[in-house]
């Protein structure tokens, strides 16, 4: 696993578009649930900007390319219509689009189907990242921590030869 470094946390207000990671943006460039919706070129392009600028970069997946999240995320409209009663404040499209015309539950299931199918596994990861850091600077890391039950992917990248300049809080 990679080293563990105290830090100092900032939010940028601003969205910022994934191919353009600016060179002022310092510290760590972390990504919550949102790999799997990059081809892996993208994926590259992503990792490329942060080794070319030295900064630790972190993704964080809550689902992985198995049969045991492809059958979890294939039973999520089941919790749609479980819930969907229960959301306040009441909507009367909500529960035609969920109950008379399921559309809710489909676009939950796709979404989901989806999601689990593209992500990508630490095995590629690593091989992208391996393909981008040539001269390896950086320590790469990819796992998965157990939550509960709960399993999330963690990929991360630091190099030690660059120290990112950390805003001052």
């Amino acid at each position: 696993p990679v080293a563990h470094h105290a830090c100092r946390t900032q939010r940028r207000r601003q969205s910022t578009f994934r191919s353009a990671l600016l060179a002022d943006l310092r510290g760590i460039r972390i990504m919550f649930l949102s790999l799997h919706h990059f081809r892996s070129d993208q994926v590259e392009q992503i990792l490329a900007k942060a080794v070319a600028s030295g900064a630790p970069i972190a993704f964080f997946e809550a689902q992985i390319r198995d049969v045991e999240h492809l059958i979890r995320f294939s039973l999520s409209p089941i919790a749609v219509l479980l819930i969907t009663l229960f959301i306040r404040p009441f909507n009367f499209l909500r529960i035609v689009f969920t109950y008379l015309i399921p559309l809710v539950p489909l676009i939950v299931f796709w979404d989901g189907v989806v999601s689990v199918l593209r992500t990508y596994s630490n095995e590629e990861l690593e091989k992208i990242a391996q393909s981008i850091d040539t001269n390896g600077a950086y320590e790469w890391s990819s796992e998965f921590v157990q939550e509960g039950r709960k399993k999330i992917q963690v990929f991360v990248g630091i190099t030690e030869k660059v120290t990112p300049n950390l805003p001052e809080v």
